[in-house]
């Protein structure tokens, strides 16, 4: 890599001292180097961040390899020193740079302040080199690197080579194309996700890959940048490799008001981190926002979840807020705005129509077509301002002969909207300044809703949160999600407000699309609230609108139709649809047609062709004459399980909504489901069916106070309350799930862990309060399931997960119950041979005179489900029967002497739900029927579970 150190001496060489016209006060080899020497308040800030993650050691090496004047690695000294980190024996500090001049400051400050700190062990080495090439020779080599590497793309400009003549202006281009690529060959992380022109290399990239790769392993970077890297499309591939090959503790952010960097109106980031070689990630990022101006108070801090990043590209937008991360935690299993510009049937296509590069040459006063850019259109407005033409010479895009969705493409994060959208007539031509969307058939309905959803708060919040640029990109537009636009219900409703909005436009009107707009997306109305914030920090004029609009909608009677609450299909990619479409009812993989391009399948067939089986619910749909298997938490995916729709001839080509899932394990349909959607998916498929637990409450012989343990959703809490137990305190650790519970079961929950002391005490302390004397106490609950479940093969003592049961234990010396009703899956039988079995009973025994296990399975009980738990019974009273509840149905062919009925089917049981697509919401559908079954009776609420089981007992 030796031709990197010539390369640049010959660039600086044609540059050195040539003046640009082309932002003034700043010579090429300035552009060239990329120098914006860092602030006192970042820079000082960052030092000390570092400092703070140093422990005592004898021997340690830090650099700054672009050093500038030597500033940060002062700071980082004068914080090690204030702290007591500076090693005890040997403090190695290496600068580099290739400016001289730096060098030469930094030389002497560095020194100076080792001088003045009386450091004896410090070395320093300062030279002058070109960083990108010395870094290669000295990988994983420091224990810390603090930096602020150059901002600058390498590409010409025209604008600034007017001062060249033109073999300097060739040799110079030819010059640069030829650092682009020794970068791209040194720093492959660092290649922009694609090119402009064929330029795109960035010294600020390649600067932090480099900056990383010069640290060993454990050791630490802080490294200054601009905020774009964390936002940009095309740093894409560096930020992948950031956080999947190294661990980002923390990111500041500094916003672009602060101007901490002379001449660059940007926001700037500095982020922390360690090279992590053993795969010990965080599984939150901090992103820490700092204001314009300095506060005496923290800043405040977010906490976003890696996972969701990931599927983003680790993609931040600085423009978030805890109230903007809570509300799209409830997006994460809608479709993305791109998911309907692919596929079988794509709705619209995204893009650009006219390049404005020479755009002067190719306009008139008059024509056929009108031109116009981003500032003459505003949210939901007619085009304005002075019309000019494209020459009847120029042929004008297919698309301008349509209705179109444009927006803006600038949008400055410190506006008081980034997304600024509207619809275009036919006749009109956009420029750069303007994306646009296409439909691909006329349907003026769906371009209006879609309009609705780009100027809701919903999806600007979304934009905030994700893109740090300012610009909306088409690529990055592509990535907000958006609600199902399969709802034809919503469409309708959207649409029609919009194309009011654009006849007459109020500001009430504006208000009721985007409550209507919130309500499409499924937004929980507190969740909705909250977001407002963000309006009012932007746009408060709104706020006021918004929130009478939501109070009207409340007063508006709505005799018609009755809402079923988490009816709610998921979306499904287009294999996943055609896999839909090829499996009959009762059918699975076997159907699915082998030119289905499915590796996983592939997979299947071979395993099951060398005889080392294969699940039968592999792609499963279920029948409709029969129960369901069972509801696991993956029942929104075709491949895990037997959860396709039972509904063939109906063309319910998808997979079971919550609400059917949730009616399957026995939740009535007033038991509402709250957090987002994947969290609910959770909570119904790791539930006991209430349904079961009545029956199981009902055959203890007593009634009385119940305290209910690892309580999740609340299906055994539910069927003790249905049998007249009170609940007296629960414990959930999932706070979604806990707001469920209360929501449905008991108002009193703690929420935490029950391994810490202070929330035993909190259970311990409700219990002592509420308790009544004489009246039987009861504690219900098991350990979660992740530990025992038979689905996987790590089911040992070493999961602790499976020792929860201790703290279940412990709280049952406690509390001294008269009865308990310890449940789990029936995987706990044989772990590690039945051995965890019987530990597991010689625990509980402690507790209790006499101890009964039950192995139960829903069908028996007159559930639509095929579901096996263990239930043991630890009785103190002598009233808990030794055998278990009387089985009231059965599967059995062969149980001919005591003639038991079938459980209800999976139609008994769904059939007078509203019909779904794929990504729709039915809750505001309403039943197709009136209740035909004693269990969609006692779904609806009409009957009790007491009636229920009467009418289907013989």
């Amino acid at each position: 890599m030796k031709m990197f150190s010539s390369n640049l001496k010959q660039l600086l060489e044609f540059t050195s001292g040539v003046e640009t016209t082309y932002k003034a006060g700043k010579s090429l080899d300035q552009r060239l180097t990329g120098r914006f020497y860092t602030h006192a308040r970042i820079g000082k800030a960052m030092a000390m961040d570092i400092a703070k993650r140093l422990g005592a050691s004898e021997k340690l090496k830090i650099i700054d390899p672009f050093c500038g004047d030597g500033r940060l690695l002062c700071w980082l000294i004068e914080a090690m020193y204030a702290q007591g980190k500076i090693p005890s024996n040997y403090l190695q500090i290496a600068a580099w740079d290739c400016d001289q001049s730096a060098v030469d400051a930094a030389q002497k400050a560095i020194s100076q302040k080792i001088n003045n700190l009386n450091i004896s062990v410090a070395h320093v080495d300062v030279q002058v080199v070109d960083s990108f090439e010395c870094a290669l020779n000295h990988l994983e080599y420091f224990d810390i690197c603090v930096t602020n590497p150059p901002w600058e793309t390498i590409k010409p400009d025209s604008r600034e080579l007017m001062e060249l003549e033109q073999e300097a202006k060739d040799s110079y281009v030819s010059l640069l194309r030829e650092k682009v690529f020794l970068l791209e060959r040194a720093y492959p992380h660092s290649k922009p996700l694609r090119k402009f022109s064929g330029w795109g290399a960035n010294l600020a990239r390649c600067g932090i890959e480099a900056s990383v790769r010069l640290v060993a392993p454990r050791g630490c970077f802080a490294i200054v940048a601009p905020a774009t890297i964390f936002g940009d499309q095309v740093s894409a591939p560096l930020r992948s490799w950031l956080f999947s090959q190294n661990t980002v503790d923390a990111i500041h952010h500094y916003p672009a008001e602060a101007r901490l960097f002379e001449g660059v109106d940007q926001s700037a980031v500095y982020f922390v981190g360690n090279r992590d070689r053993e795969g010990q990630k965080k599984i939150a990022l901090d992103v820490i926002q700092h204001l314009e101006k300095e506060q005496k108070d923290s800043s405040p801090v977010l906490k976003l979840s890696l996972s969701s990043l990931e599927e983003n590209h680790y993609a931040i937008g600085f423009g978030s807020s805890p109230e903007i991360a809570k509300a799209i935690s409830y997006l994460s299993d809608l479709p993305k705005l791109g998911d309907y510009e692919v596929g079988a049937n794509p709705l619209f296509k995204i893009g650009r129509e006219l390049d404005e590069t020479g755009i002067i040459s190719k306009l008139s006063d008059t024509g056929s077509y009108r031109f116009i850019k981003g500032r003459q259109i505003s949210r939901y407005s007619q085009v304005t301002g002075d019309a000019i033409f494209l020459k009847g010479s120029i042929r004008p895009p297919q698309s301008s002969d349509l209705h179109r969705l444009v927006w803006r493409d600038v949008a400055r994060q410190s506006s008081a909207r980034r997304v600024i959208a509207t619809i275009i007539p036919p006749g009109v031509v956009t420029g750069n300044s303007l994306n646009v969307l296409v439909p691909r058939e006329k349907s003026d309905a769906l371009l209006f809703a879609l309009l609705g959803i780009f100027n809701s708060v919903i999806f600007e919040a979304q934009v905030r949160a994700s893109i740090s640029t300012n610009h909306l990109s088409a690529g990055a537009i592509r990535r907000i999600r958006v609600p199902p636009l399969s709802s034809g219900m919503h469409v309708d409703r959207v649409s029609k407000l919009v194309e009011q909005q654009l006849l007459n436009p109020s500001e009430s009107c504006l208000a009721q699309i985007d409550v209507e707009v919130a309500r499409w997306y499924g937004l929980p109305d507190d969740v909705y609230l909250d977001l407002l914030t963000m309006l009012e920090k932007h746009s408060p004029r709104d706020v006021p609108e918004i929130k009478k609009a939501m109070a009207l909608g409340r007063q508006t009677p709505k005799v018609d139709v009755m809402r079923i609450e988490n009816h709610y299909a998921a979306t499904l990619s287009e294999l996943d649809l055609r896999i839909c479409h090829s499996v009959p009812p009762g059918g699975n993989w076997k159907d699915i047609p082998e030119d289905i391009p499915s590796e996983r399948i592939k997979n299947i067939r071979i395993s099951f062709a060398k005889g080392e089986g294969s699940r039968s619910t592999y792609y499963g749909r279920l029948h409709p004459d029969r129960p369901s298997y069972t509801i696991n938490t993956y029942f929104t995916r075709p491949g895990n399980g037997c959860h396709i729709h039972y509904d063939y001839s109906g063309k319910q080509h998808r997979t079971l909504s919550h609400r059917e899932a949730a009616r399957l394990q026995s939740f009535p349909d007033n038991f509402v489901f709250k957090g987002n959607k994947g969290a609910i998916t959770t909570q119904i498929g790791n539930a006991v069916p209430p349904l079961l637990a009545f029956q199981v409450a009902r055959h203890l012989n007593l009634v009385g106070q119940a305290v209910d343990l690892f309580a999740g959703a609340g299906g055994l809490g539910l069927g003790f309350k249905w049998a007249g137990w009170q609940t007296v305190v629960g414990n959930e650790l999932e706070a979604s799930f806990s707001e469920t519970y209360r929501t449905n079961v008991h108002p009193d929950i703690v929420v935490g862990d029950i391994t810490e002391r202070s929330v035993k005490e909190r259970i311990l302390k409700q219990v002592e309060a509420v308790r009544i004397k004489g009246l039987p106490l009861c504690v219900l609950g098991g350990p979660p399931c992740q530990g025992f479940s038979t689905a996987g093969n790590k089911r040992s003592m070493e999961d602790e997960r499976n020792w929860l049961f201790r703290d279940y234990c412990g709280l049952l010396a406690a509390l001294k119950p008269d009865v308990f009703v310890f449940e789990n899956v029936t995987g706990l039988l044989n772990m590690q041979g039945g051995r965890v079995f019987e530990m597991v009973k010689d625990e509980l025994s402690k507790h209790a005179k006499r101890l009964m296990v039950w192995k139960l399975h829903s069908e028996n009980y007159a559930i639509p489900q095929r579901r096996s738990r263990v239930i043991i019974i630890g009785d103190n009273t002598g009233r808990v029967p030794e055998a278990p509840p009387q089985m009231i149905s059965t599967l059995s062919a062969s149980d001919l002497v005591s003639d038991l009925p079938k459980p209800p089917s999976v139609k008994d049981a769904l059939d007078d739900l509203p019909a779904l697509l794929p990504g729709q919401d039915g809750g505001d559908l309403g039943y197709r029927h009136e209740s035909i079954t004693p269990y969609q009776a006692l779904m609806r609420g009409e009957i009790t579970a007491e009636q229920y089981l009467s009418k289907v007992t013989r």
